[in-house]
């Protein structure tokens, strides 16, 4: 899903929704064999969508960004009520830590990581 992004849908055989997260998620119909990705680079975004998806039964919760932030980002989502067995599921920062820098190598590493999850 890509909220406000491009009309065009990439070229890509995949779900594209440019809905606001809970709604997008809703339309998918999240189950544990799903796996949510955020990497919005927007704080507000990354925090509406957390909250939606650790609202549904994916299987994978993950959101991009750097460690340091991730205590406020928690503090945010416990003040609006998320649970703290919901936050346990949450990923963050996503991706295995194999030195990943480029956007490519990033992408393989949260593959391999939701890979794992699934094991």
């Amino acid at each position: 899903m890509r909220p406000n992004g491009p009309e065009a849908p990439p070229p890509l055989a995949a779900a594209y929704l440019r809905d606001a997260p809970a709604a997008a998620l809703e339309r998918l119909g999240c189950d544990r064999w799903t796996a949510v990705a955020i990497a919005t680079h927007d704080a507000d975004l990354d925090h509406q969508a957390i909250k939606a998806a650790l609202a549904t039964d994916a299987g994978y919760v993950g959101v991009l960004g750097s460690r340091r932030r991730l205590p406020d980002r928690l503090d945010r989502l416990r003040s609006d009520g998320v649970p703290d067995d919901a936050l346990a599921r949450l990923k963050a920062p996503i991706g295995l830590r194999i030195g990943a820098r480029a956007p490519r190598e990033v992408a393989v590493s949260v593959v391999g990581e939701i890979i794992g999850a699934r094991g």
